[in-house]
């Protein structure tokens, strides 16, 4: 499937920015690297990171460690960092 911007023109305000440099980051990862989970956008402070669903959802201790989802490297990349300058800008 070919990848479509979502609009035609260029984004005229930072939330405009913003939304769309998100948006860009599912169509370019939808799926984790290491598990082919989806991925999803995570605000984390003033930050947007697109991460891996699977290595977002709650797992008891032991399910974690026998798993080794840690040393897997599942998909967690920075998309937005200072949210609120952007916002701003």
């Amino acid at each position: 499937m070919n990848a479509v911007p979502t609009t035609l023109i260029t984004p005229t305000t930072g939330e405009d920015l913003a939304r769309e440099t998100i948006e860009q980051a599912v169509i370019d990862h939808p799926y984790c690297d290491a598990c082919g989970a989806p991925t999803m956008p995570v605000a984390q402070g003033d930050e947007i990171w697109l991460g891996c669903t699977s290595a977002q959802a709650p797992k008891p201790m032991l399910r974690r460690i026998f798993s080794f989802d840690a040393l897997i490297g599942h998909t967690h990349q920075l998309v937005l960092d200072d949210l609120t300058e952007r916002l701003a800008a």
